[in-house]
């Protein structure tokens, strides 16, 4: 069976569930993180103060002229304070042209120990899954967070960290198959962990229209879901999904469309403006592939879209004639966060199984994106606890 073809999973139904979502330490709203994008470039480019208040404006319009605007985002959360608003137009608080790698991972291991040891406390240690899977694609080390809190706690002889890394925005969906592998092979419980701190990769002093676009777009989000087989945890005493099938398919000759590569100073990202395109070309035959073995019809599925941009939701629906009530829910979190890489999709997974005007047995979609060009896709219904 080919990559591309949609999956049926056997007898034993696979389930994920028990969402917790934990929020970066700093917020603000998008129209002041704006002001405080165009404060960091205009540091990095003039080195007089007296001169970078006219840089400041030049900046603010055509950040006015590319960025993502608050009628799009309305807040995004972010861990490094030198992001925060309001701050004197000649302070950089650690974001400057040559904060490098070091600094920047210091301070990803910061963040990521704090997340681990909230969603693993000493008190619980006993309900510790058989596996955990990180997920992320904006930090590196080694150990990770995640395998220095088992450590602390003990239970290395009965828990194991798997590191799905480096898959970008739609990196939800293979951590799905992976822990649907895990535990055929006989896993009792799996949890995904994701850790994504995307503004730490800030790249000041780049203001073409591409990075004005990524700059103004991407949020930091932490997110840890549950998965399981029928019998073999306590996530089916509460709703949760019930996965069917999952596609995954590599479009040709389209390398260049999405890169996430290592810099100097960080991950630097390219996008190109023909992605939505591309993306909305393929979709039709992909989703109907996806939705054919299991005899669902799209007009009754809610669409779970990972909001690349604005215009990804927007060409997607476009696509696949998917109503607004259909993809409330990946606008919505956008509005709130921003897109947070590999984290969005179970925000918004979490966002639907909360929404009670989403009914029970409601088939929902999942779609995401990302470097190769790469489409993911995933078939779910949102179920009842069960008795």
């Amino acid at each position: 069976m080919s990559a591309s073809e949609s999956v049926t999973f056997g007898k034993a139904a696979f389930r994920i569930g028990q969402f917790e979502s934990l929020d970066p330490t700093y917020s603000a709203p998008q129209e002041k993180l704006l002001e405080r994008l165009a404060q960091l470039h205009a540091c990095a480019l003039e080195p007089s103060p007296l001169k970078q208040g006219d840089i400041t404006e030049q900046l603010r319009r055509r950040i006015e002229r590319f960025g993502c605007d608050s009628s799009r985002i309305g807040t995004r959360y972010f861990e490094e304070a030198g992001f925060l608003p309001p701050s004197s137009e000649s302070q950089t608080d650690g974001y400057d042209s040559k904060t490098g790698w070091t600094q920047r991972m210091d301070r990803y291991r910061s963040a990521t120990q704090r997340v681990f040891e909230s969603w693993y406390p000493e008190a619980n240690r006993e309900r510790a899954p058989g596996d955990v899977i990180h997920v992320s694609c904006t930090g590196y080390l080694a150990p990770s967070a995640a395998q220095n809190r088992i450590a602390e706690l003990g239970l290395g002889d009965t828990t194991r960290v798997t590191h799905a890394y480096h898959m970008g925005c739609y990196a939800a969906l293979p951590a799905l198959r992976l822990a649907e592998g895990l535990l055929r092979a006989g896993s009792k419980k799996v949890d995904v962990a994701h850790t994504e701190l995307c503004t730490l990769h800030l790249q000041v002093g780049r203001t073409e229209p591409e990075q004005l676009v990524i700059q103004s777009l991407f949020g930091d989000g932490h997110i840890r879901w549950t998965a399981s087989l029928d019998g073999t945890s306590e996530l089916e005493q509460s709703p949760h999904f019930e996965v069917l099938g999952h596609s995954e398919r590599l479009l040709p000759e389209s390398g260049h469309a999405m890169s996430w590569n290592a810099g100097e100073t960080g991950w630097q990202m390219t996008l190109a403006r023909d992605v939505p395109d591309r993306i909305r070309d393929a979709l039709p035959r992909f989703v109907s592939e996806l939705l054919q073995p299991h005899q669902l019809a799209l007009q009754d599925c809610i669409g779970a879209v990972h909001p690349g941009g604005p215009k990804i939701i927007e060409e997607v629906a476009k696509a696949l004639e998917l109503s607004p009530q259909q993809i409330r829910h990946s606008h919505k979190i956008l509005f709130e966060r921003g897109n947070l890489s590999s984290a969005t999709l179970p925000h918004i997974w979490e966002s639907i199984l909360s929404d009670p005007s989403v009914p029970l047995n409601t088939p929902i979609l999942s779609l995401a994106f990302g470097p190769g060009l790469t489409l993911c896709g995933s078939i779910m219904v949102k179920r009842a606890p069960r008795p």
